[in-house]
């Protein structure tokens, strides 16, 4: 809606040892075709020099302003103090190692609706210049994803691509520990809003092996225990409704199942129940009996 577009815009950038990148992303964020906007960078106590990147920057742009952590806090916590420091009505999140394609502010803002929340968008993933085409996965469409379930099975709104109302900030402050913060965003906007989300990669998100995501090599049990954890917390804090306390305890009895058993008859049988929340992501052509194969494999210990 174009009302929205003469909104002030906060991005929120944590920072650590990204001195290879940090110059890239934040030329691409400056150069923003919506220009209404403050750029938060929050450095957690790089040893290179990502901090005097980021001040030389700011010398020549006054809308970027830099800080930095007295301590090593981690991304949950960095990101909190981050998005506390925005004074935006609009709050976006940036990673320090991907490439925001020039309008990406401007169309979320133009396709923002009464009730929205929260707002994400899809990514192209690259790792070395030239940047590749922007090319639109139909495979993976998180529009799909209408209700708090989805969220419970598996965490798909990415923080790089969240932009929120400052609302939702106040709405799920403080994090609990023990959480991913882009995946307590999404479980409160679920709670207190519309959540929305663009089929349209509006960032390129940078493949390497420092990245916090694509760098980290983790086992079956080490993506099962970080699932576990999320909904321990979310039931320990009373974040979720009656149905959903029961959703989160019945699956973390399946994950924790596969964790013991070579093969789970509860594991299988739970989610593929409850397929379409676990494997909405997939659009296979033969949905039924490829379900079921995704569910065997989930059932078994590897």
């Amino acid at each position: 809606m174009q009302k929205y577009l003469n909104r002030k815009v906060s991005i929120a950038i944590c920072t650590y040892n990204g001195e290879k990148y940090i110059e890239d992303q934040l030329h691409s964020i400056l150069s923003q075709s919506y220009k209404n906007i403050e750029v938060l960078v929050v450095d957690d106590c790089s040893t290179d020099t990502t901090i005097e990147i980021c001040e030389s920057i700011a010398k020549k742009d006054s809308r970027l302003r830099v800080y930095s952590n007295e301590i090593n806090v981690g991304y949950n916590s960095n990101f909190y103090r981050a998005i506390d420091l925005c004074k935006g009505e609009y709050i976006a999140l940036s990673d320090q190692d991907d490439i925001w394609v020039e309008n990406k502010i401007e169309k979320m803002l133009s396709e923002w609706e009464e009730d929205t929340i929260l707002m994400h968008h899809a990514v192209q993933w690259f790792d070395k210049f030239p940047l590749p085409s922007l090319t639109i996965n139909k495979k993976r469409n998180a529009s799909k994803c209408d209700n708090s379930k989805y969220l419970l099975m598996g965490n798909y709104i990415t923080g790089c691509t969240i932009m929120m109302h400052k609302k939702l900030f106040e709405l799920a402050s403080p994090f609990p520990k023990n959480t991913l913060y882009d995946w307590w965003l999404g479980l409160v906007a679920y709670y207190n809003g519309k959540v929305q989300f663009i089929n349209q990669p509006l960032i390129y998100q940078r493949s390497h092996e420092e990245s916090s995501f694509f760098g980290k090599k983790r086992t079956n049990a080490d993506n099962l225990n970080i699932q576990i954890s999320f909904l321990e917390s979310m039931l320990e804090h009373n974040a979720l409704n009656q149905e959903d306390q029961h959703f989160a305890k019945k699956t973390i009895l399946a994950y924790k199942e596969v964790l013991h058993k070579k093969f789970s008859l509860y594991t299988f049988v739970w989610f593929f129940k409850n397929r379409k929340y676990k494997f909405w992501y997939k659009n296979y052509k033969l949905p039924f009996l490829s379900r079921l194969i995704e569910c065997i494999k989930i059932a078994k210990k590897k």
